[in-house]
């Protein structure tokens, strides 16, 4: 499970560990631009992201979900 904070709405989330956040918050219904087809590239799909009490900036393509995460879009989406 993972939280899902966007536009001040908190949303709960189930994702398996190992799955590509990017992915998971496609199925999620969040609108999240990955230009270059989710290789890491172009750095359009950028998100915060909280675990065990570090927070930092990601590239949600090429980070990998783990239970318990908040994840902090800063931009209009469902």
């Amino acid at each position: 499970m993972i939280k899902i904070i966007s536009n001040g709405t908190i949303k709960n989330v189930t994702a398996e560990e190992g799955d590509s956040l990017l992915k998971v918050l496609q199925k999620n219904g969040y609108e999240i631009s990955a230009n270059c087809g989710g290789f890491g590239k172009c750095g359009k799909c950028v998100v915060k992201i909280t675990y065990n009490g570090i927070t930092e900036t990601v590239k949600a393509c090429s980070f990998i979900v783990k239970n318990g995460m908040t994840v902090e879009l800063s931009y209009s989406s469902s």
